[in-house]
C-alpha cells in the first residue's frame, strides 16, 4: 500500500509536469509569456505561504518540500526540458572552464585574510580555502573578520593583487583557457541555446515579480494579475486574514522592543525577546495573525508606546496574508536565482541582460519607463527590511560583479544614482552594511574601473557635490561650515561621511598613465574639492576670551570628525597631482590663485629690525578670529613640495600663471595658528573653555597631526626657504607680539610688571624660539629633507623608544597613520633594525627596546613631542647615560640631514641678524 507522503510527492510531481509541460507547449508555439508565470503563482503561492489566523507566530512553518515541488521545480524542468534538471545543470557546469575567480560572499565573522607582500590594499582579501591553498601564507599575511553583507574572496582578481593573484585552485582556469572572452553565449554548445532563451524568459519573469511584490505598498490587496480568480473559495477563506509585521530600524533598543511587545501583544518576556531577535536579524517579524481590525489595534498600541517622548515610532504594517505569502516566495526565488547562478557563466551573463534591460517593468506598481530594472531595484533599497536588501546585494555580487563587463555596467549606473541612493541611505535607519551603497568598495577600488569612472562619469565631482549638498545645510552667513549641538543633524551629516569614504577608495590607486579625459575631470574634481575646503577654511574660529569666562561650550566634535575623514583624501589628492606634471601644474595654477583671495585685503604695517624693513600684515592674533582649520592651505603646502618633483621653481615667472600669493601671504594663516597655540600654552587662552582644549589636543594628536600640525610647518617652512631670512623673522615676531621685546630700549619702555604679563610673554619667546628651531632641524619629510619614507617613519620609531620600551601596538600608536604608508611598506622590519624585543614574562609583556647605538639620535627637541614626552625622554636618556658613566649627560641634539635644494635657504635663519639680535636680547632681559 502507497504510503501518504509518497502520495503527496506523486502528486506533487504530476502538477509540477503538468505546469512545466503546459509552459514547454506555449513556449514552442512562441506564445509563452510574463503572465503565464505569474497566474501559476497567483493560483498556488496564497496556498503555500499564507500565514493561518490566530496562528502562533514564533513558529510559522511552510511546507518547504511541497513549495519546491509546485513552484520551483517546474521553472527548472521547463528550462531544462527533462524530469531531472540536475543532469542538465552537471552538463552545462562542465561546458564552463574552471572558475578562475573565486567570488565566494563572506557571511558577517568569517575570518579573511590579506596579504601585505602581494595585496594592492587592505581592501584585497582572501578566503579560508584560497589562503590555504596559496603561497600568500609563506607571506606577511593579516587575519581579519568580515563584516558581512558586500564582501567577496578576491582570489583571481588580477587587479587586487600585485603579484600571485591564484591560489592552486584557481589557476586552473587560466592554463584551461581565454579568461578575457567575453562572447559568453557564443562559447555555450548549440544544444543548449533552446535552454538559453528559456532561461532568459524564466529571469525576466522571476526578477520583475520579485521586484514589484517587494516593494508592493498596497498592504491589503494584491496586484490584479496576481488576485486568484479561477478559485473563489480561497479567496474568500483569506478574505480577512491579516497580520500586524514590525519592522527593525537602529534607532530603537533591544529593550526598548522587548518592553513594548510584552505591553502591546501581551506576550511573555521569552517570546518578547525571541521576537526582538528574529526582528534584529531578518529586518521584520509577523507579531499577530487575526482579522483587520485587531491587527490595527495591535499597530496603534506599538506606535503609541514607540512614539512616546518625542521620538520615531517603530515602522508597523498591517498586511494581507496573501500579500505576505508572495513576498515570502519572492524571497525563495532570490534564493534559487543565487544557487542557479554558480551552475553556469551563461546564466550570468543572462542576469546581467535582463536586469540592464529598459522593458521589464510594465506593472500596476510601476508603469513602464526608460530606466532598468536594476536601477529600479537600487532606487528601491531603502524600502526593504534587512533580509531582503542583503538578498538582491548578494544577488548583483555574484551575478553582476564576477565579470568585468557586467561589473563595470553596474558602477555606471550606481554613480549616475549615486546622489540619490546617498541621500536615501543618509536618511534611512539601517547601517550602512545593510545599504546598496555598500557596495561601493567592490567597485571604486578596482584601479581600472575608478579611473574610468573619473574618465568617463566624472566619479569625484559627482561624490563632492553629494557631500556638498549636505555639507550646505550646515553653513553659516560668512559661507563657512558652522555645526549646532543638534545631535538629530549631527547624526544624519555623520552618515554622510560615507560618501569621503567612496571618494577615498577611488584615489586609493594614482593612474600609471594619464588619459587627456582623466586628467580634465580629476582637475574639475580638484576644483570641487577646493570648494569645499573653502567652507572649511576658518570653521570653528575662535576669539580670546578676556575678563569672563566663556558661557557655553561651542560644538567642535563635528569640525574635527570631519577633519578626520578628509585627512587621507587630502594625502591622495596630492600624491595623484604629483604623479602628473601637468596635472600638477594646473592644480598649482588654480589653488594658489584661489589662496590669494584669501588674504588680499588684509591691511598691512612697516616694521624695521637691524636695519631690515618688513611690511606685515597687520592682525593680532590676541583679539581677532583664528582657526585651527585651514585644509586649504594645507593642500597647498602638499602640493608646493611636489615642486622639486620636477625640479620646478615657485618663482619661474613660465610656471605660475596670474595671481599668486607672496611667500609672506603663505605662511600668514599658519603663523596664525602657531601664534594662537603659542597663547594657549603661555595660559592667555585659559577662559575659552574646554571646546579650545580638544582642538588644539587634536591638532597635535597622531591621527591628525599630519595633515594639519606638519602641514602647517611645512608651510612654514617653504615661506622661510623662499623669503629673505631677516623680513621673514620680523614677520614672525611680529605674529608674536614680540617686536618690541627685541628693541634696545625694551626695559625702560615696554616692560611691565604684572606678574601674569611677564610670565606670558617670557613663555612666548621660547615658544617663538622653539618653532625657529623646528622650522630648521626638522627635515625628516621627503622633499624637505634628503630622506625617504622609510627613513623618515625609522628616525619617529627612534625618537618615541627613546621615551620609554613599548609593546608593537602602543609603537604603533604614535607612528604616521596607515592611511599615509605604502601597503607594502614593512613597519615590522623597519622596528626589528632599531629596536630589540624583550619577551614577555608572567609579570610583564613584550616590549620593542632601543638598540644603543641607536640612542644618539635621540632628539629631545622632536616637534612631535609634547611637553610630558620631552621631560619624559630627557630623563630616560639623561638616566642610561648617568647608568652607563657616559661622559656627556646632557642629550644634544643629532646632525639633521641636509635640506633638498628647494629648502636650502632656511639654514640662513639660523645666522640671520634679527636672530642674532633677538637671541642677544633674551639673554640680556632674561
Amino acid at each position: 500500500m502507497m504510503h501518504e507522503n509518497e502520495m503527496i510527492s506523486n502528486v506533487s510531481t504530476y502538477i509540477c509536469d503538468e505546469f512545466s509541460q503546459q509552459w514547454l507547449k506555449r513556449h514552442e508555439s512562441r506564445v509563452l509569456a510574463v503572465k503565464d508565470f505569474r497566474h501559476h503563482w497567483s493560483r498556488t503561492v496564497p496556498k503555500l505561504f499564507s500565514p493561518p489566523l490566530d496562528s502562533d507566530c514564533l513558529n510559522i512553518h511552510y511546507d518547504e518540500i511541497e513549495a519546491k515541488d509546485q513552484l520551483i521545480a517546474p521553472l527548472e524542468r521547463f528550462i531544462t526540458g527533462v524530469r531531472t534538471p540536475q543532469t542538465i545543470f552537471s552538463k552545462l557546469s562542465q561546458t564552463d572552464d574552471p572558475p578562475t575567480l573565486c567570488g565566494r560572499i563572506f557571511k558577517s565573522g568569517e575570518p579573511t585574510y590579506s596579504c601585505r607582500d602581494c595585496g594592492l590594499d587592505p581592501t584585497c582579501v582572501l578566503c579560508v580555502d584560497c589562503f590555504r591553498n596559496s603561497t600568500h601564507k609563506n607571506h606577511r599575511y593579516k587575519m581579519g573578520t568580515s563584516n558581512g553583507g558586500s564582501g567577496f574572496c578576491d582570489c583571481g582578481d588580477r587587479e587586487a593583487w600585485k603579484s600571485n593573484p591564484f591560489c592552486d585552485i584557481h589557476i586552473q582556469g587560466v592554463n584551461s583557457g581565454d579568461i578575457e572572452s567575453n562572447d559568453v553565449l557564443k562559447r555555450v554548445p548549440h544544444e543548449f541555446s533552446d535552454l538559453m532563451d528559456k532561461t532568459r524568459l524564466v529571469f525576466k519573469a522571476v526578477l520583475g515579480y520579485c521586484f514589484e511584490i517587494l516593494t508592493w505598498d498596497q498592504n491589503s490587496r494584491l496586484p490584479e494579475d496576481l488576485v486568484n480568480k479561477d478559485d473563489e473559495t480561497a479567496e474568500n477563506e483569506l478574505e480577512d486574514t491579516f497580520v500586524t509585521m514590525l519592522f527593525n530600524d537602529e534607532i530603537h533598543t533591544y529593550e526598548q522592543v522587548i518592553n513594548t511587545l510584552s505591553r502591546a501583544i501581551d506576550c511573555l518576556p521569552k517570546e518578547a525577546i525571541e521576537y526582538a531577535t528574529t526582528i534584529d536579524r531578518e529586518g521584520r517579524s509577523i507579531v499577530k495573525c487575526s482579522q483587520s481590525q485587531i491587527c490595527s489595534q495591535v499597530k496603534q498600541s506599538i506606535e503609541k508606546i514607540t512614539s512616546r517622548h518625542g521620538s520615531k515610532p517603530l515602522r508597523v504594517d498591517v498586511m494581507h496574508t496573501s500579500v505576505v505569502a508572495h513576498q515570502t516566495f519572492a524571497t525563495r526565488l532570490l534564493s534559487w536565482l543565487h544557487e542557479i547562478l554558480g551552475y553556469c557563466e551563461a546564466f550570468r551573463y543572462i542576469l546581467a541582460e535582463v536586469l540592464m534591460s529598459k522593458d521589464m517593468v510594465n506593472t500596476e506598481s510601476s508603469a513602464s519607463c526608460d530606466s532598468p530594472l536594476l536601477e529600479l531595484i537600487m532606487k528601491a533599497d531603502t524600502q526593504l527590511w534587512k533580509s531582503m536588501r542583503n538578498q538582491w546585494h548578494q544577488l548583483f555580487i555574484s551575478g553582476l560583479l564576477m565579470e568585468s563587463r557586467s561589473k563595470k555596467e553596474f558602477a555606471k549606473l550606481f554613480i549616475r544614482n549615486y546622489p540619490q541612493l546617498m541621500n536615501d541611505f543618509i536618511r534611512d535607519d539601517h547601517d550602512h552594511s545593510m545599504s546598496i551603497t555598500s557596495l561601493s568598495v567592490q567597485l571604486f577600488t578596482v584601479p581600472s574601473l575608478a579611473q574610468a569612472l573619473i574618465a568617463e562619469e566624472n566619479v569625484i565631482v559627482v561624490l563632492l557635490k553629494t557631500f556638498l549638498n549636505e555639507c550646505g545645510r550646515h553653513r553659516n552667513h560668512d559661507g563657512k561650515l558652522a555645526f549646532e549641538r543638534n545631535q538629530s543633524a549631527i547624526a544624519i551629516f555623520r552618515r554622510a561621511h560615507y560618501i569621503l569614504f567612496d571618494l577615498k577608495y577611488i584615489l586609493s590607486v594614482k593612474p600609471n598613465d594619464w588619459s587627456d579625459d582623466l586628467r580634465k575631470n580629476f582637475l574639475l574634481g580638484l576644483h570641487t574639492l577646493v570648494d569645499m575646503l573653502k567652507w572649511m577654511q576658518g570653521m570653528d574660529a575662535v576669539v580670546r576670551q578676556v575678563g569672563q569666562h566663556v558661557e557655553f561650550e561651542a560644538e567642535w566634535e563635528t569640525g574635527v570628525n570631519l577633519q578626520l575623514r578628509l585627512a587621507p583624501i587630502v594625502g591622495l589628492v596630492i600624491e595623484w597631482c604629483s604623479s602628473d606634471r601637468e596635472t600638477l601644474i594646473k592644480s598649482l595654477n588654480y589653488t594658489l590663485k584661489e589662496l590669494a583671495e584669501f588674504i588680499s585685503n588684509c591691511p598691512m604695517s612697516e616694521w624695521e629690525l637691524c636695519g631690515c624693513r618688513a611690511n606685515c600684515l597687520d592682525y593680532d592674533v590676541s583679539s581677532m578670529p583664528v582657526t585651527i582649520h585651514l585644509p586649504f592651505s594645507r593642500l597647498v603646502a602638499g602640493l608646493l613640495l611636489q615642486l622639486g618633483k620636477y625640479d620646478l621653481n615657485y618663482n619661474e615667472p613660465n610656471f605660475i600663471c596670474g595671481k599668486r600669493p607672496t611667500p609672506v601671504q603663505l605662511i600668514e594663516l599658519p603663523l596664525r595658528t602657531q601664534v594662537m597655540i603659542a597663547q594657549f600654552r603661555a595660559g592667555m587662552w585659559r577662559r575659552n573653555g574646554y571646546s579650545l582644549v580638544n582642538q588644539v589636543y587634536f591638532y597635535h594628536n597622531v591621527k591628525l597631526r599630519e595633515e594639519m600640525y606638519d602641514r602647517d610647518i611645512l608651510m612654514l617652512q617653504i615661506g622661510a626657504a623662499r623669503c629673505p631670512p631677516n623680513e621673514y623673522m620680523i614677520h614672525v615676531l611680529n605674529k608674536f607680539s614680540l617686536l618690541f621685546w627685541a628693541q634696545d630700549n625694551y626695559e625702560g619702555v615696554n616692560r611691565k610688571p604684572e606678574e601674569d604679563y611677564v610670565r606670558q610673554t617670557i613663555s612666548l619667546v621660547e615658544e617663538f624660539l622653539g618653532l625657529i628651531l623646528i622650522l630648521i632641524s626638522e627635515r625628516f619629510v621627503p622633499g624637505v629633507g634628503k630622506v625617504t619614507l622609510e627613513e623618515r617613519i625609522k628616525k619617529e620609531i627612534i625618537q618615541w623608544l627613546s621615551m620609554t620600551p613599548m609593546t608593537h601596538s602602543e609603537l604603533v600608536k604614535y607612528l604616521l597613520p596607515k592611511e599615509t604608508i605604502p601597503y607594502d611598506c614593512s613597519i615590522e622590519d623597519i622596528i626589528k633594525e632599531v629596536a630589540t624585543f624583550r619577551r614577555p614574562t608572567t609579570q610583564t609583556t613584550g616590549k620593542y627596546e632601543l638598540k644603543a647605538e641607536y640612542h644618539k639620535d635621540f632628539n629631545p627637541f622632536f616637534y612631535h613631542y609634547s611637553r610630558q614626552d620631552q621631560s619624559c625622554a630627557e630623563e630616560t636618556q639623561m638616566k642610561r647615560k648617568k647608568q652607563n658613566e657616559e661622559e656627556l649627560i646632557c642629550c644634544p641634539p643629532p646632525i639633521p640631514p641636509d635640506f633638498s635644494p628647494q629648502f636650502a635657504a632656511i639654514s640662513q635663519l639660523i645666522d640671520c641678524d634679527a636672530m642674532l639680535h633677538f637671541c642677544q636680547q633674551s639673554l640680556c632681559i632674561t
